[in-house]
């Protein structure tokens, strides 16, 4: 499917569309009322080993069998060529997908409602910048979508959290059918197409020169990550100018101010003010934002007015141009950068988490942190 079905009202239907695979397994999960048993045995799923635990319930079994394959049509030369951005390029990624595809997510409102269902919104949103930075770790970093990679067991996870969320939040008074299927289709393509889309562009602003054989396998990348987070094969472009026409689409039906969208972006914007040292140059988020996304979308997510500090993207820029050109003549200089950008890459989600990943478990939890069953609102009533 391509550029000519992509009409409005096939992505309107894609709105109404969810996970079938991980949708049926989390149903299961809480209709035999078996949460806290699946979430031990899924704590003790050793990270590293390929085995899948015995005991689950059999749609939960079935879901982390089939999840952890990928398309066969996954070509992994190319998948490494586009992993290895995160290696080269690391620095402006890190950039380009905390002030350009998170704000281009933010800004769709109807896919930000989901969240303010939760009254704990701020400490939430901030919850979801470091695990959206977790799994990009993951699933970019060299051997994480292996056998038993770290890309694949967040790729996993991040998909029973997708489901969960559609189970509890469809149950909700306060959802509007008109928003669609909380986390659906076209809702995870806007998501996957801001990463491979906007992420390279970022670079390119940044002064690096991407090939067209780098562009598309980043691409290849992302597509083969949406199929295996459960993206309909008919939101999965082929090459970066058909994911550049689908995302234009996507943002030009979804994009308005919101609420959730404002304080999504306030919550990014006080994590990166959290990760910069000192106060100086605390403004330098809001401005690269500005740079990033143009001063429209800025303004629909209440972005600050760039300050003195937009004066400092030119020499970042230099600096960005000096070490792609100095990659491209000398492999030493690239094995540098390369290591130098894993590092600050992780070093960067140190700085906003700490040393501990997050665990994988179906979150029963889910209702406190969002109080969408209204179990919590019955107590309270009492």
């Amino acid at each position: 499917m391509g550029v000519e079905q992509w009409t409005d009202s096939f992505l309107s239907e894609m709105r109404q569309a969810g996970d079938p695979l991980a949708d049926e397994a989390v149903a299961e999960v809480f209709a035999l009322d078996d949460v806290d048993r699946a979430n031990r045995i899924l704590r003790d799923f050793d990270l590293n080993c390929e085995a899948i635990p015995e005991g689950l319930p059999p749609k939960l079994k079935t879901y982390l069998e089939r999840s952890s394959i990928k398309p066969e049509w996954t070509d992994m030369v190319q998948f490494e060529r586009g992993n290895d951005l995160l290696g080269r390029y690391a620095p402006q990624l890190v950039m380009g997908l905390l002030c350009h595809s998170l704000p281009c997510c933010y800004v769709c409102a109807d896919g930000a409602q989901v969240l303010m269902l939760s009254q704990r919104f701020q400490d939430y949103g901030r919850r979801r910048i470091m695990e959206t930075t977790q799994f990009l770790l993951d699933v970019l970093d060299e051997g994480g979508m292996v056998a038993g990679g770290y890309g694949l067991r967040s790729i996993q996870k991040i998909r029973l959290m997708h489901a969960t969320v559609r189970y509890h939040v469809v149950k909700d008074a306060r959802w509007q059918p008109s928003w669609g299927l909380p986390i659906n289709q076209e809702d995870l393509a806007g998501t996957m197409l801001t990463f491979c889309v906007l992420a390279p562009r970022a670079i390119e602003r940044l002064g690096a020169d991407l090939t067209v054989d780098q562009r598309e396998s980043f691409i290849h990348v992302w597509r083969v990550i949406g199929a295996m987070l459960g993206m309909d094969d008919r939101m999965l472009p082929t090459d970066y100018a058909e994911a550049a026409t689908l995302l234009d689409l996507i943002l030009a039906r979804n994009q308005r101010p919101s609420e959730a969208g404002r304080e999504l972006t306030k919550a990014l914007l006080e994590v990166l003010a959290d990760i910069i040292p000192g106060t100086i140059v605390d403004g330098i988020p809001a401005s690269l934002i500005r740079f990033f996304a143009g001063d429209d979308f800025a303004e629909m997510l209440a972005v600050p007015q760039a300050n003195w500090t937009r004066h400092l993207i030119p020499p970042i820029r230099g600096a960005s141009f000096l070490a792609d050109k100095l990659g491209d003549h000398s492999p030493r200089m690239a094995d540098f950068f390369k290591m130098f950008g894993n590092r600050l890459l992780k070093k960067t989600f140190r700085a906003m988490k700490g040393p501990n990943r997050y665990e994988w478990r179906i979150p029963k939890s889910i209702d406190e942190q969002w109080h969408v069953s209204g179990r919590r609102r019955r107590r309270a009533a009492h």
